[in-house]
């Protein structure tokens, strides 16, 4: 029985010592909570810290690897204009006039080879390079090797190019033949001659498109919302038809090339398709109040960007206009006026030029004003003419010279 007691008082004691001690372990729990949550923001704040490293590493890496992306290309560029080089025929004979390894004739070979590389536009010698290269596999897929020289072949390109109505290819290819391979030889110039005239009486007549009529001029420019992509665009339009401009030539001019002078507005065109030597042109336009208005307006919004061009990419602060985007934005303008006609962008050059002409302007001062060329190009932009006015005695004079002629005669 004793046993059994002390048992029970010793339960009794543990239960009661348990009970006691709770709430003096309590605040040691709070304590022990307080501590976790301090850990806790400490390992977030590691965390953040961690993750930001990774994010500046992986920023750092992407440059890194945008730059040899950017390097490699250069490199590839590079690569290909050298190989593009060593194929020129041009650039062989300049390596076989001077061949050796002393480093003047090195030099003396690279400044050659950068004068060959100038002598033409840029785009001229991209299309000259195509015609070449189509030369080379047309060369290898029809005619047999060894059997032919290297005249006869070009004879039969530019043969087969007029027979599958290529005429006008037929002239370009001569043109870029000429300038990479040397003249033909003189046995086969004669023959040479005739399938170049055989190309020029194949050609395809010149197909006059639609030029903008004054009146689809007028309704193009009288905007009723001045907000900056109407006034771009109406002042594109302006100058595209008061200076009968080029699309390129209007989207490359700066803020500096306009000025006004004595109420006209001057321009200066940097550079142009006719324009070889870089010498530029200057042309006063001569514009109403409403076309004053509007072109000021327009040149208030583009000062307001840091942007040097006049017609400028909204999203962009060092870039012009593309032409895909001003042919949009002249379409569009087109449609709002409800014109249904196929005005391209050169309809406005065009327009220009017939209206001048049928104002009394001589032919040779609108050719001079838009800088054509020739006449032949000229002609190509200016609205044929179907009716003219014959004055009344014409004909009476006509009858009288041909009377005193056959009294001559007798």
């Amino acid at each position: 029985m004793t046993d059994s007691s002390d048992s029970k008082n010793v339960i009794l004691v543990c239960k009661h010592a348990c009970h006691v001690h709770k709430p003096q372990e309590s605040p040691q729990i709070v304590i022990i909570g307080i501590e976790h949550k301090e850990e806790e923001k400490a390992t977030d704040l590691r965390r953040k810290k961690a993750s930001t490293r990774i994010v500046e590493s992986s920023s750092q890496s992407s440059y890194a690897s945008s730059t040899s992306k950017k390097n490699k290309k250069e490199a590839r560029k590079k690569k290909e204009a050298r190989k593009k080089r060593e194929e020129n025929p041009r650039f062989e004979k300049v390596k076989e006039i001077f061949n050796g390894d002393e480093a003047q004739r090195l030099d003396l070979w690279q400044n050659v080879i950068n004068c060959l590389e100038k002598d033409r536009a840029p785009t001229t010698i991209k299309i000259y390079e195509h015609t070449m290269r189509s030369y080379i596999r047309w060369k290898q897929r029809s005619t047999p090797r060894g059997r032919l020289g290297e005249d006869e072949c070009r004879l039969l390109f530019l043969a087969e190019l007029i027979k599958n109505e290529k005429a006008k290819s037929a002239i370009s290819a001569n043109c870029a033949l000429n300038y990479f391979m040397g003249p033909v030889s003189k046995p086969n110039r004669s023959l040479l001659n005739s399938i170049i005239e055989a190309a020029k009486r194949s050609k395809s007549p010149t197909k006059h498109r639609e030029k903008v009529e004054p009146e689809d001029y007028s309704s193009f420019t009288n905007i009723q919302e001045f907000d900056r992509d109407s006034l771009r665009v109406a002042a594109l339009g302006i100058v595209l038809f008061r200076g009968l401009l080029r699309i390129s030539e209007a989207l490359n001019l700066r803020k500096e090339d306009a000025e006004w002078e004595r109420g006209e507005l001057k321009i200066s065109i940097r550079t142009s398709k006719t324009d070889k030597y870089h010498e530029g042109a200057k042309r006063l336009l001569v514009l109403s109040s409403e076309e004053q208005a509007i072109w000021r307006a327009h040149s208030k919004n583009s000062d307001n960007t840091t942007n040097p061009y006049i017609f400028q990419n909204w999203n962009s602060k060092t870039t012009s206009m593309s032409y895909n985007n001003a042919r949009k934005v002249i379409n569009d303008r087109w449609k709002k006026c409800g014109k249904v006609k196929n005005y391209g962008t050169h309809a406005f050059r065009g327009g220009a030029a017939s209206a001048a002409i049928n104002e009394g302007v001589s032919a040779e001062k609108v050719l001079s004003f838009g800088r054509w060329k020739t006449e032949k190009a000229f002609r190509a932009y200016v609205k044929p003419t179907t009716r003219i006015s014959i004055p009344r005695s014409a004909p009476a004079q006509l009858d009288k010279r041909s009377s005193i002629s056959a009294n001559n005669d007798c």
